[in-house]
């Protein structure tokens, strides 16, 4: 016997109260406009300048528009208003330079004609 049934009952949608928390992010300590970053094309390089000298740059990594990591620059013994990062291989394109402090991580867009 083939029935054909209605089940009014099948699904169901739960609200809670959940102490009234709301989403958020944490702040980066560190403020977007004291880390600048140009690429110079006379030398192929990458320049960043980090005017916070409370949170120095440890690591640079390159990602292209389509989130893969193209390449990864540890910093270290370099002046943090000045740093400099060679690129000769790195092809045209857009990309996102994450650079990570000793608190915080930045993300910034660059193009390289």
């Amino acid at each position: 016997m083939n029935e054909k049934a209605t089940f009014d009952n099948r699904f169901v949608l739960r609200y809670s109260n959940n102490n009234n928390k709301t989403l958020s992010i944490d702040e980066n300590n560190i403020n977007n406009n004291d880390i600048k970053i140009n690429y110079i094309k006379n030398n192929s390089i990458i320049m960043i300048n980090n005017n916070s000298m409370d949170e120095p740059v440890q690591k640079v990594t390159l990602f292209n528009i389509l989130g893969q990591s193209i390449s990864t620059w540890k910093i270290e013994n370099q002046e943090q208003q000045n740093i400099q990062i060679p690129i000769k291989s790195i092809s045209s394109g857009i990309y996102i330079a994450k650079l990570k402090t000793s608190e915080s991580e930045v993300s910034k867009k660059i193009i390289i004609p």
